[in-house]
């Protein structure tokens, strides 16, 4: 017979990333007992793994510095890009309450954050920012955590000591052969962790601080209710005991979303996601837990999109990694093709935005008109940039297609060699010209920024003219989900008869944001969800 323990508590939160841990944070800064449940053997989730950056506007951090922002120009912003999806209140409530999620961390923790100079991802929309918005924790020295720093999730990315000022300063995200490799060694030695795992260790200390009950290995797999609402958890634990956590004021579910479950990304999303970046665990649990007393769901279409690409072998977590796509499309010296040879989207663009044109369909063939696709470079780029793991001046690896020619990179990859040809003589041509007539590539002051700064006379255009050439296939991934479970701004879920289920909340991406599809500049996901974390912990200790 399996075991059965169940204990009482004021709130259980599901999950352990920024979002999860803000939520728990909120409730015991409101005098609650907070119980907190995650099935892996870490704390972080897809926050550890991320760069850590936190995208809210009007930020207090901003002022300090003097650069001015508003409520109204964010919200102008931000209800351009929601597509008309979320509605005008959601979308306020949470622009309006993200300054004070801020304020509230940096009161009740020893986080601090710095502002960056990177801009909105469409800097050219109306209430749209140059810099400011984009907020960042200082690194973190990991001996603070005591014994808890052995479960802090392993990065499998963002994983260097530094502070992203200094980061950006090498230009390192594009040029990890400029790293400080002296002061890298400096702070690893001195236990330093940054990016992602920096933001999720000090809300993890936070939380051990303060008291919050943090069961690791222990799964959520359904709500408990009673006729007054959802009454709690059940759980396995990782002997197979079940536990039922009892909590009287509410749930929160924060258990990422669910682009790693190839049957619900199958049911629900349009276009492929062969390969997702985030973490592993997030199997869509809390997504189905809620599905199954009657929870309403929202942007189920669509996921947090980016461009990836696998070297084969590699894993983290037990499953295939996959590397984003960055430099590989957006430097001087590259473009991407489809499967007809052809370009298709303005490389340097956002990613999401990049990723989604993987979602096109074309109805002639009845296939995805963009997948497969390639980044295709030539002997200068390789000389000149990183590719996925590769250094200038490493030996070229059996997952990088080359050729000497364009003509034989065409037979090679299985598409029309004229075509290629002729594409990449149009882009050269455009280069020659300094304007990207297809697709506005360097126009935006997002495309001249994430490229190689400071090059001239292009920061993200160049030709692709001395072989030997190559080609990178990218893939479809995802860093996460933007659908999930329907709340409203403050992280209540609403039942598909439209009412809200008592004492039942969700955040991060477990929820679907409040914002539908828009994604507003370096770290809007992870801002709205501990947004929305924050709100809804206040909520559940009476404190908002």
């Amino acid at each position: 017979m399996t075991p059965v323990e169940t204990i009482a508590t004021d709130v259980v939160v599901v999950g352990s990333g920024a979002a999860a841990l803000t939520a728990a944070l909120a409730a015991r800064k409101g005098k609650a007992h907070v119980v907190l449940l995650e099935k892996s053997p870490f704390v972080g989730g897809t926050t550890a793994m991320s760069g850590g950056l936190v995208w809210v506007p009007n930020n207090r951090h901003m002022r300090d510095e003097g650069q001015a922002d508003s409520f109204d120009e964010a919200f102008r912003y931000i209800r351009r890009l929601t597509g008309g999806r979320r509605s005008d209140a959601d979308v306020r409530t949470v622009i309006e309450a993200g300054p004070t999620m801020i304020d509230f961390l940096e009161a009740s923790t020893e986080i601090r954050f710095e502002t960056l100079d990177k801009p909105d991802y469409h800097p050219e929309f109306d209430g749209a920012k140059a810099c400011g918005r984009c907020l960042v924790p200082l690194p973190l020295v990991g001996s603070l955590l005591g014994d808890w720093f052995d479960r802090l999730r392993p990065a499998s990315g963002f994983g260097v000591p530094l502070s992203w000022r200094e980061l950006d300063q090498m230009n390192g995200v594009f040029h990890p052969e400029r790293f400080d490799l002296a002061l890298m060694e400096e702070r690893s030695e001195a236990g330093f962790v940054g990016m992602g795992r920096a933001l999720a260790g000090w809300l993890l200390k936070a939380c051990v601080d303060g008291g919050v009950d943090i069961r690791l290995e222990t799964r959520a797999q359904a709500l408990l209710t009673e006729p007054s609402g959802v009454a709690g958890v059940e759980a396995v634990t990782s002997a197979g005991a079940t536990l039922r956590v009892m909590a009287t004021r509410g749930t929160i579910l924060a258990g990422g979303g669910f682009e790693w479950n190839e049957d619900l990304v199958s049911q629900f999303v349009a276009g492929p996601v062969s390969h997702p970046l985030s973490c592993p665990t997030n199997e869509g649990d809390t997504l189905t837990m809620g599905r199954a007393i009657g929870a309403d769901l929202a942007n189920m279409w669509d996921l947090w999109r980016f461009p990836t690409a696998a070297i084969p072998g590699e894993e983290y977590g037990g499953k295939p990694l996959s590397r984003m796509v960055a430099g590989e499309r957006s430097l001087p010296g590259t473009m991407m093709v489809n499967h007809n040879a052809k370009r298709f989207v303005n490389e340097a663009h956002p990613y999401a935005d990049v990723g989604r044109v993987f979602m096109t369909w074309d109805p002639v063939e009845s296939a995805y008109e963009n997948y497969p696709a390639w980044s295709i470079f030539d002997r200068d780029f390789r000389e000149t940039y990183s590719v996925l793991s590769l250094m200038p001046g490493d030996d070229d690896p059996a997952w990088l297609t080359r050729a000497d020619s364009l003509d034989e990179l065409a037979r090679t990859l299985d598409i029309d060699p004229q075509t290629l040809t002729g594409t990449v003589a149009r882009f050269n041509l455009m280069v020659d010209e300094g304007h990207d007539r297809d697709f506005r590539r360097g126009d935006s002051l997002f495309d001249r920024y994430y490229a190689d700064f400071g090059r001239e006379p292009s920061p993200t255009l160049g030709r692709i003219q001395r072989p030997p050439f190559y080609a990178l296939t990218v893939y479809p991934g995802a860093i996460g989900s933007s659908g999930g479970l329907l709340t409203d701004g403050h992280g209540r879920v609403r039942h598909v008869d439209g009412t809200t289920i008592p004492n039942l909340f969700a955040a991060g991406d477990a929820a679907a944001s409040c914002f539908g599809p828009a994604y507003g500049g370096p770290g809007g996901p992870l801002a709205h969800g501990m947004t929305v974390g924050y709100l809804a912990g206040s909520t559940t200790a009476g404190t908002d």
